[in-house]
């Protein structure tokens, strides 16, 4: 619906009435601020670009029309005027209230914040055409997202997320969005995390020598946001979708580092306020291992947790249809009208990145769950689509990861018809999109070869390798991108009785409740893909307290302790939140998690409050015990919300009336043991209890302590068991 005119692109808003992208900046005689000295200066140029970008963003995307005295309203930090940013030419960094964003809907944000360079005009990557979502809701509803999965995951942080929207090295914009309470966020004490999604790319950006630009554009972001006094501060960053994630996590730590050091050399010079440096935290995690980095992908973190999560409720509906009795019966129904042939529980993954293939290595490996026998039936990516209904073998699968896990993007049909194990698809049914980048006699070669292996291939534009979505499956695994199911006539076609979230957002909001009524089981992102946020959280603190050389000489000793954590922490909360549905399921399970996180993040942020006021002794005596325990390395803030958050739950997923109940539990099943069966309820019921009373230890009577040691001093004094 766009038109391009001029320098202008121009589109219907309403009827016939025109409406006009902002092409350049305001003159300097118009602007609000023409009688300021500054007017002419280039600060002031990259102020007004910036405020221009902002309008195109809020109205192509939004459909909000803001005038440019609105936006400078709305500013609550600035940095056009720096002397340091202005000398070492930095992005200016607007951050505005949350509240601007009028027509938001969901929860507002308290922060939404703007840097880049030129201004960004192309409406393709301002509002994006597969999510049909613009740059400003795409990033608050996945910062909303971070909101809700923090708080369930037991993270310290507020949710945040940062997209970008690079329309050429020169015109660009990023936009970091922040969650929490205001009042904490002036106290200091306020911390926001979440992923870099660098994804709405202009024609120029997606070449190899787009990369490069990607690398100045990533570090220049990383040094504005210093100068602003955010990054590291109230915000951490983190790998998300984006290319050569770990290495340019890397170059963010890097450029943070440096440009600290500068600023406390050029403070007095420049009369700045030097930068406390014991106050600034790890502004990013998942660097490159070799620097002391928690890798994402070679841990398979979020993967883990949608594996875990999703065992977990398998076991548990094997359990429902068991013991029928012990549940509502409409609850047991609904399991049953799923119709899960436990004996043959097969998936489909679409996104063969980061999550999709780890979700992959880590069902076909018997060191890790593919004892369970779950067989993979499908998997997709932005190039190709492949099933097989007998299943994918695990030698193509296995080499397929291999080269998914150095670079998504080289697993193209090329690469594809290169592979050693291409003859395993033999049976498959094979999509193939679009076939225009390749000439007549390419497609005609590739045909021919693809069917001389026994493979059916159809061709067809972007959208054909979605065909995968509705074969049959016990399992569908969405992950990759946002709104992959977002109407009405994709249910019509699912064939799977079990969603399992593995991207953020995977389900268009309005679906959500949609999903029951067609008969499918939905395990939403914010449950089950936490792996990733847990794993960042550990990255920090780690960094903070042992310093990256212990992390680089005892890798595995870090990869064990988060990965067993994450499996533990998954197990409890999948089957606290089935237990809550259970009880209640008239409320979808996806609204009892964001019911929950409210409640939790409101339980945290008062425990900090309290804090603040000195009138909780006995929160206040747990968080200095974490000081003395980190040897004060940590900002301060950093142990108030740890504990904060661990302490939280109390009340909803903890309550001190269970414990009696849950040592007699852990009583009754010493003997039980991990068999990797789907009908193995016992393990993880066990696995629940412990979990629970390790973070109940707090409110122990004394008496209590030394009954749970005495059982499970019993349930271990046999070597054999």
């Amino acid at each position: 619906g766009f038109e391009k005119r001029g320098t202008d692109y121009v589109f219907n808003v309403e009827g016939d009435r025109e409406s006009r992208i902002i092409a350049s900046a305001p003159d300097a005689s118009s602007s609000p601020a023409a009688s300021s000295p500054a007017t002419a200066s280039s600060a002031h140029k990259h102020k007004a670009d910036m405020i221009a970008s902002i309008r195109n963003v809020f109205f192509v995307g939004e459909g909000l029309e803001l005038s440019p005295e609105e936006i400078e309203e709305a500013i609550l930090v600035d940095t056009a005027s720096d002397p340091y940013r202005i000398e070492n030419d930095l992005p200016v960094v607007l951050a505005l209230d949350g509240q601007i964003y009028k027509n938001c809907p969901f929860q507002k944000p308290l922060l939404l914040v703007f840097l880049g360079r030129g201004i960004v005009t192309d409406p393709e990557i301002i509002l994006e055409t597969q999510s049909g979502q613009g740059l400003v809701k795409g990033g608050a509803r996945l910062a909303n997202s971070m909101e809700c999965k923090n708080a369930i995951w037991e993270i310290p942080y507020h949710g945040k997320k940062t997209t970008f929207a690079i329309q050429d090295k020169d015109n660009w914009i990023a936009m970091p969005v922040l969650y929490g309470p205001k009042d904490i966020f002036d106290s200091g004490l306020l911390m926001g995390k979440g992923g870099d999604r660098i994804t709405r790319l202009g024609p120029s950006m997606r070449t190899q020598a787009g990369k490069a630009d990607e690398d100045r554009i990533f570090e220049d972001y990383t040094k504005a946001m210093v100068v602003a006094r955010l990054l590291g501060f109230s915000i951490i960053d983190g790998p998300d979708m984006m290319r050569d994630v770990d290495r340019r996590m890397g170059l963010m730590v890097r450029a943070t580092q440096a440009v600290v050091s500068d600023i406390n050399a050029q403070a007095q010079r420049l009369k700045i306020e030097p930068i406390d440096t014991k106050e600034v935290l790890k502004p990013t995690t998942s660097n490159p291992e070799s620097e002391g980095g928690f890798s994402h992908t070679a841990w398979m973190v979020t993967s883990r947790g949608v594996v875990q999560g999703t065992i977990t409720t398998l076991r548990w509906f094997y359990h429902v249809l068991q013991h029928p009795d012990q549940y509502a019966a409409d609850v047991a129904q609904f399991i049953r009208d799923l119709g899960i042939d436990f004996e043959h529980i097969s998936c489909i993954i679409q996104g063969f990145g980061d999550v999709g293939s780890g979700i992959s290595k880590l069902l076909i490996d018997d060191n890790e769950f593919g004892k369970f026998g779950l067989k993979i039936r499908g998997v997709s990516n932005k190039f190709f689509a492949a099933y097989h209904a007998d299943g994918l073998s695990r030698r193509f699968l296995a080499e397929a990861r291999g080269i998914a896990e150095v670079d998504p993007d080289a697993l193209t049909v090329g690469r594809l018809l290169e592979m050693t194990h291409l003859d395993d698809l033999r049976g498959a049914t094979l999509w193939v999109a679009n076939p225009s980048v390749f000439d007549d006699a390419q497609v005609r070669e590739m045909t021919e070869r693809f069917r001389a292996e026994g493979i059916h291939v159809v061709f067809g534009d972007a959208s054909i390798v979605d065909e995968l979505f509705y074969q049959e499956a016990t399992i569908f695994f969405p992950a990759a991108g946002p709104n992959v199911i977002r109407d009405g006539t994709q249910l019509e076609r699912l064939r799977v009785p079990i969603i399992a979230e593995g991207a953020n957002n995977a389900i268009a909001r309005r679906m959500e409740a949609e999903l029951r009524k067609a008969g499918i089981f939905y395990i939403p992102g914010e449950l089950l893909n936490g792996g990733g946020i847990y794993t960042s959280k550990e990255d920090v603190r780690h960094n903070h307290i042992d310093y990256p050389q212990a992390i680089v000489s005892y890798p595995d000793y870090y990869r064990i302790h988060v990965t067993d954590e994450i499996d533990s922490l998954v197990l409890h909360r999948t089957l606290a939140f089935l237990g809550l549905w259970s009880k209640n399921p008239d409320v979808e399970l996806v609204d009892h998690v964001r019911f929950t996180a409210q409640e939790i993040f409101e339980a945290a942020d008062n425990l900090a409050r309290a804090y603040l006021r000195k009138d909780d002794p006995e929160f206040m005596e747990f968080v200095r015990i974490d000081q003395e325990r980190t040897m004060g390395r940590l900002p301060q803030r950093h142990s108030v919300y740890e504990i904060a958050i661990e302490m939280a739950p109390l009340g909803t997923l903890y309550r001190r009336e269970d414990v009696r109940s849950l040592i007699d539990l852990v009583r009754q099943n010493t003997q039980v043991r991990e068999d990797h069966r789907i009908d193995n309820f016992d393990v993880c019921r066990v696995r629940f209890v412990l979990y629970a009373l390790t973070r109940m230890s707090y409110y122990f009577t004394e008496a209590q302590r030394k009954e749970l040691a005495e059982v499970l001093f019993v349930s271990v004094a046999d070597e054999s068991q």
